[in-house]
């Protein structure tokens, strides 16, 4: 009684589904709309080896769709001509490399966990004999005309809101499972799946959402190596915490920090080796560790770990200074007064732009009220 009473004020509705997830409760994905047209879209593009473009969204969401995307075309495809590009700040969608794109040679550009939003790129792409496959969860008024889009949160018979762009990236995997005439080979990244919905902070109060994640971080389905050399880049503070298996608590506190810690404060080379360790893990690269010497190679994930943990701290100690800098400025300006608290950051501070949302999360929690901290764009 104590525990359904507590499980219910977190808004767990159906608390015996929460507590035994199962695949019961996992939603057709043909409820999603579009989702056999993208299918037969990349399929048509697959057996006709058009050269392809993933797009890797700025965040551990994006990474992990993306390296879903990869990884399983790559498995029925080996030969195809398949790349993807990163963003150089933390940047969504199509925007910023738009010109990038537009003067590549690739014949289908797609974009996991992003670009809902971003019609006018798609009609730039189409008419330059371009295609585009949007997979996403992020709300947008309405489907672009010019890509293929799948979205849960457009679709008005996928109820679960709160699956993530790798989520909806997995019921896709599913249904090509089925053209493929694949025995469930979607099943082998539902780890990626799980890791992304806890970082992009999706509810596990949704029984479709809790199962992926219960699921995917059971020790026999968490199956990709870069994953894997984070959970053991992490194996002392993980032994610390309670129970001996990944669940949603180990993700959120020791492992996605990592991960959003490149995505935020990371070079692009950063980046890519980040990417690689997800798709390619056990491929060697010079080793960065003190004292390694020209020619001392380390796994790709091993060394994305370490450099991941790095990050962490170099993200650490730019966000403590940042927030110093606008905490002062909050009192100076007497911010607090205002029911919203409204932060400008100008370019002298040199607070690195990947930081906003992080920094007005500290003081949301710092000070209990919404926190807004904003720059000044072109138009003032």
């Amino acid at each position: 009684m104590c525990l359904e009473e507590l499980l219910m004020s977190r808004g767990v509705e159906e608390v015996e589904g929460y507590i035994y997830p199962s695949q019961d409760y996992e939603l057709k994905p043909d409820l999603l709309d579009n989702i056999d047209d993208a299918a037969l879209l990349l399929l048509t593009h697959l057996k006709n080896k058009d050269a392809i473009l993933l797009v890797v969204d700025s965040d551990a969401d994006g990474f992990c769709s993306s390296a879903m995307m990869y990884n399983y075309i790559k498995h029925f495809f080996p030969e195809i001509t398949l790349d993807y590009i990163c963003h150089e700040h933390k940047a969504h969608g199509l925007d910023d490399i738009i010109n990038q794109v537009l003067e590549s040679d690739y014949d289908l550009i797609i974009c996991p966990d992003a670009s809902s939003f971003d019609i006018e790129e798609h009609k730039l792409l189409k008419e330059n004999g371009k295609t585009v496959l949007v997979i996403d969860h992020h709300d947008a008024p309405e489907y672009s005309p010019y890509a293929t889009v799948v979205n849960n949160q457009l679709s008005e018979k996928y109820y679960n809101k709160g699956l993530c762009g790798a989520g909806v990236v997995y019921k896709f995997l599913t249904v090509m499972d089925q053209y493929l005439n694949s025995n469930n080979h979607s099943k082998e990244y539902l780890d990626l799946c799980a890791l992304a919905n806890v970082a992009d902070c999706m509810s596990p109060t949704n029984l479709e959402t809790r199962y992926y994640i219960t699921e995917g971080l059971k020790p026999e389905n968490i199956k990709n190596e870069g994953f894997k050399a984070f959970i053991k880049a992490q194996e002392f503070s993980l032994s610390k915490a309670a129970g001996k298996d990944m669940d949603y608590m180990k993700v959120a506190f020791y492992i996605a920090p990592l991960i959003n810690a490149i995505t935020r404060v990371g070079t692009m080379d950063e980046k890519h080796l980040l990417f690689e360790a997800f798709i390619h893990p056990n491929n060697l690269v010079q080793s960065g560790k003190r004292g390694a010497k020209e020619g001392d190679m380390e796994k790709v994930a091993v060394e994305a770990a370490r450099i991941a943990t790095n990050a962490r701290a170099r993200q650490n100690r730019i966000k403590e200074k940042a927030e110093e800098l606008l905490d002062y400025r909050i009192h100076k300006f007497d911010l607090l007064e205002n029911k919203i608290i409204v932060i400008e950051v100008y370019e002298e501070d040199k607070i690195p732009q990947e930081l906003t949302g992080l920094l007005a999360t500290q003081f949301v929690s710092k000070y209990g009220r919404p926190c807004m901290v904003v720059r000044r764009n072109e138009e003032g």
